[in-house]
């Protein structure tokens, strides 16, 4: 009936075939991705619910940040799952717990005004994830935790001489990222 689901090799079912579509997220983590009447979710390998199908949308139109090499549009920073309720995004780990309540309206920087930045959604070797509210920036590490208060006006990259810069402004000031994030390391 235009169903579908998943069987074991030996024929045994084990994601019941109640979907309108399936698709794997991660193979090393063993998600797939749901829908059923319009509405997303996520489950384990067995079938079991790990995000409840009750979502808008789960994962990132990624096709946005191509200068950021992110091959999981799913799974973000190695544990983060983006998930929007409505016009609101909130971030779930790969165990399928809520790490960030529905309250951004946005991941990720589009560039705009500045001509020399690049749209930035994460700064990779620090596993850091843009998050946007109101139109003000804040990073969001692994855990889902704000490494400071949504303040920021951009937060964006320029490629100079073939290396990434990764930018932080705040009221006119800019800050180099990877400096803040070392800073940061540093003193915790």
């Amino acid at each position: 009936n235009g169903k579908v689901g998943t069987m074991s090799k030996k024929g045994e079912t084990k994601v019941e075939i109640i979907y309108d579509s399936i698709e794997l997220m991660d193979k090393d983590v063993g998600l797939y991705l749901v829908k059923k009447d319009g509405k997303y979710g996520v489950l384990d390998l067995n079938g079991n619910i790990k995000i409840h199908i009750e979502n808008s949308e789960i994962g990132m139109d990624i096709s946005k940040f191509p200068k950021n090499n992110i091959k999981n549009k799913y799974l973000l920073v190695d544990n983060l799952i983006p998930v929007r309720q409505d016009k609101l995004w909130g971030l779930y780990d790969k165990n399928g717990n809520q790490v960030v309540e529905f309250k951004y309206d946005s991941f990720g920087y589009v560039a705009s005004s500045n001509k020399n930045a690049f749209n930035l959604l994460i700064i990779p070797d620090y596993n850091v994830l843009v998050a946007c509210k109101d139109k003000k920036y804040t990073l969001l590490n692994q855990s889902g935790e704000a490494l400071f208060n949504t303040i920021a006006d951009d937060i964006y990259m320029t490629i100079s001489g073939g290396e990434k810069h990764y930018h932080i402004s705040v009221n006119g000031k800019d800050l180099d990222a990877i400096g803040y994030l070392e800073n940061r390391e540093k003193n915790n």
